[in-house]
């Protein structure tokens, strides 16, 4: 009997987990592909590397797809070669992301299905600086990010991260 109530505690709290902090991300733009957010309690500023100067924003975003932008995610995987296996069930996507002054860089990418399971999960093993195109999806995110870092710098500076 205590492993049944434990296995039904781990369940509710496994599928419960990716809902429970909601209100953690915060939206920022939609277009016909999907809703962008942000995770407010996960963004830190900090020195990319010691010496050099410039400061980063370290944040999470989230990738809510509709069915059309699902459609075009799967498809750009089928035309690299990958493995669109499993992607029926694709719901968001989640993205460890680093802006700097007009850049970004992709550190993590998660493909996660609407309960909140890992589809896929790449690590990029040598991430690079990428410049933001003016008009992208990506310049909506920066101004988004940065708009927001700036408004509560002081709470983010001296926040708990807890990822």
């Amino acid at each position: 009997m205590k492993k049944l109530l434990l296995f039904l505690a781990l369940f509710v709290l496994y599928t419960a987990a990716p809902f429970a902090q909601a209100e953690h991300w915060t939206p920022m733009n939609s277009t016909e592909t999907g809703s962008y957010f942000f995770n407010s309690e996960t963004i830190r500023v900090q020195d990319w590397h010691a010496d050099s100067g410039k400061i980063y924003v370290d944040v999470w975003i989230k990738v809510k797809h509709t069915f059309q932008g699902k459609t075009r995610y799967i498809n750009s995987l089928k035309d690299k070669g990958g493995s669109a296996a499993g992607y029926e069930r694709l719901d968001f996507s989640t993205y460890h992301v680093l802006f700097g002054d007009g850049e970004m860089m992709v550190l993590t990418v998660c493909d996660h299905a609407g309960n909140g399971a890992k589809i896929m999960q790449l690590n990029v093993k040598e991430p690079k600086w990428e410049e933001i195109a003016t008009g992208s999806i990506a310049a909506g995110w920066y101004r988004s990010i940065l708009e927001y870092t700036a408004a509560n710098i002081h709470r983010i500076i001296h926040q708990d991260i807890r990822i």
